[in-house]
């Protein structure tokens, strides 16, 4: 009999493993709360991160009734560098937020509402948001850890340096 247990024990035991895993990968979620004049709350950032790495955002900062308030939606690769990214919301002052942009093979494309503009990457850029979050520059400091760099190249023009003081 006991022969008979093992024989479908370790099975049953890997069946049960495998069901638990996805609740092992599980989403994250980040929550800032932004204070200001003697700690009174201003806004806050939320950030998902889902199992496959997808990024949500929702970033909203008031200062006397004025501040954005913007929704992005982030795609990672594997060098930690945004191949797309949507942003929608409202400007300090009230001006819409509808940016966009995304990676297809060798070719970057991005609008910030009216405006189109495309060109030619190696995917090494990081794209830099017009009316982004806070968040974009956590990814900016994660994207130069990975490359092992101290900078990197900005979309639509530019270079970004971080520096040791």
């Amino acid at each position: 009999m006991k022969k008979i247990l093992n024989t479908w024990h370790r099975p049953l035991a890997l069946l049960v493993a495998l069901a638990v895993s996805p609740q092992l990968l599980a989403a994250e979620q980040i929550n800032y709360t932004i204070l200001v004049d003697n700690g009174v709350k201003a806004g806050e950032q939320i950030v998902d991160i889902a199992d496959n790495g997808d990024t949500k955002v929702r970033f909203i900062f008031k200062d006397n009734g004025r501040g954005p308030e913007l929704n992005e939606t982030i795609q990672l690769n594997a060098k930690g560098l945004p191949v797309a990214y949507q942003a929608s919301g409202k400007t300090t002052f009230g001006s819409a937020i509808n940016e966009r942009f995304s990676v297809k093979g060798d070719t970057a494309s991005w609008s910030t509402g009216g405006a189109s503009e495309s060109t030619k990457t190696n995917g090494n850029a990081l794209y830099l948001a017009v009316d982004g979050s806070l968040h974009m520059s956590s990814i900016a400091i994660n994207a130069m850890a990975k490359a092992g760099s101290n900078s990197l190249p900005l979309l639509p023009s530019g270079t970004l340096q971080q520096q040791v003081a």
